[in-house]
């Protein structure tokens, strides 16, 4: 029997670093070097460039080192971002009550909802760690105030547990309803 008190699951997302910030950390070792040699060969000055460009860089990872952490429990997914390891900042809460539909977005069920939209003006929200090559992305349209399109990476878990909540909304593959079944 499915049990909404004992369904919590949680899930770690950890979005790919942005080129422009692999551009940059490049950027700072090459002129970390480069201040290095002419530390060496002209004055001992370039050195405090050289260090002032790591810290820099340092920096720079520091403030792009973002993670999404999504919390399944009740009937709600709340999601968190994670910044820096520490700092925790609530980014949004959907209630299952308030998801119209939600699949993987290559999904029929995405497309023919989208039909049903005729155009009807979404906002958007990306959760997704930006990895082609990641876990599969889900569609979730949730209407509250307005209509949010949310892309999401939930966990095999936490995709049973959604549909075993909100079956006639949430549509998952065939074999994730079968693990789903098993379980109940």
């Amino acid at each position: 029997m499915y049990d909404e008190e004992s369904n919590y699951c949680e899930t770690l997302i950890t979005p790919m670093i942005p080129r422009s910030v692999h551009v940059a950390s490049v950027a700072y070792v090459v002129l970390t070097v480069l201040c290095v040699i002419a530390a060496l060969l002209v004055t001992w000055w370039a050195l405090i460039i050289a260090v002032l460009s790591l810290v820099l860089r340092w920096k720079t990872l520091q403030l792009t080192t973002t993670e999404y952490e999504y919390q399944f429990w009740g009937r709600q997914l709340d999601v968190e971002a994670i910044e820096r390891n520490d700092k925790r900042r609530p980014l949004a809460t959907f209630r299952l009550d308030d998801v119209e539909c939600m699949a993987r977005e290559d999904a029929p069920e995405i497309r023919a909802y989208r039909s049903v939209l005729g155009g009807e003006r979404t906002a958007y929200m990306d959760l997704t760690d930006r990895n082609p090559l990641g876990m599969p992305v889900y569609l979730m349209f949730v209407r509250d105030d307005v209509l949010r399109e949310v892309r999401l990476q939930p966990s095999r878990e936490m995709l049973r547990k959604m549909w075993q909540a909100a079956p006639g909304a949430i549509h998952i593959p065939e074999e994730l309803q079968a693990e789903a079944a098993e379980e109940v």
